[in-house]
């Protein structure tokens, strides 16, 4: 649905969406985690599949680690998403696929950076996906 008038009228609208999108996508994340047929970086797994060359599949509900890495990428991806499409719409005033199509755009070059290129750059992602978790919860209750 698109309008000749953008719905987004403030900053703190445009992260409190991209705060609710990475929520979401992290909640996505999880539930992928919990049955993902791969391994999670860094781990014992990931480190056999390595030096053999073979992939075995994880069986479902095998790491608890999963959960937390593929919340934190899912997350990641669908807050960036939703962070630069609605800023683009503030900046523009305007609601239309344009917006999606610069959002697809940067979060495509952050998967590359961040998610695509090292399993050290991956690990580091999710770090600071978790920080800024565990600092909005905290915001959210103590200040707010």
């Amino acid at each position: 649905m698109s309008s000749d008038i953008g719905s987004i009228r403030s900053s703190s609208t445009v992260l409190a969406e991209g705060v609710f999108q990475g929520i979401q996508g992290a909640i996505y994340g999880a539930i992928w985690g919990l049955v993902t047929p791969f391994h999670v970086p860094g781990s014992f797994g990931a480190i056999t599949e390595a030096k053999t060359g073979l992939f075995q599949a994880a069986r479902p509900f095998s790491s608890i680690t999963a959960v937390g890495c593929n919340a934190a990428i899912f997350g990641g991806i669908m807050g960036v998403q939703s962070l630069s499409s609605k800023a683009l719409e503030l900046a523009r005033r305007r609601d239309d696929f344009f917006n999606n199509l610069f959002g697809l755009g940067v979060t495509y070059k952050y998967y590359t950076f961040f998610l695509g290129s090292s399993d050290k750059r991956l690990i580091t992602h999710n770090r600071i996906i978790g920080a800024g978790a565990v600092i909005s919860i905290l915001y959210g209750h103590l200040i707010v």
